[in-house]
């Protein structure tokens, strides 16, 4: 009985181990120029690491400076082939939020803030 706890705790361990690795951190650097919103935090202008685990569509997406995480948002992974980084953001009741991070191959989708809701 013992012999058969271990052996299936070791297949979980296995099984746990080959998701993780299935799907890697993707990690890039971006630089914002102007407060962008994203999720309900203010973003200054400045580079931000950003990472998300996952082959998507649906990821979250973690905007950082060295060990300090400003926001973890959701956001919508999609494959496309873009010919250069850009950031979109759409401008709404004096403040400008964070819409899509396009990437070389992938555009990360983030929903619009609504400044009604306090969101």
């Amino acid at each position: 009985m013992k012999l058969r706890s271990i052996s299936i705790l070791a297949a979980l361990l296995i099984m746990a181990l080959s998701m993780a690795m299935a799907w890697p951190k993707v990690k890039k650097t971006i630089k914002i120029t102007e407060p962008a919103i994203v999720g309900s935090v203010t973003l200054q202008p400045g580079e931000y690491n950003i990472d998300w685990s996952g082959t998507g569509p649906n990821v979250e997406v973690s905007f950082s400076r060295g060990a300090t995480t400003f926001a973890t948002v959701p956001a919508t992974l999609e494959a496309v082939q873009n010919q250069q980084d850009s950031i979109v953001t759409q401008q709404a009741s004096g403040s400008s939020s964070l819409v899509e991070i396009n990437l070389k191959n992938s555009r990360l989708h983030f929903a619009p803030h609504d400044a009604s809701s306090g969101n």
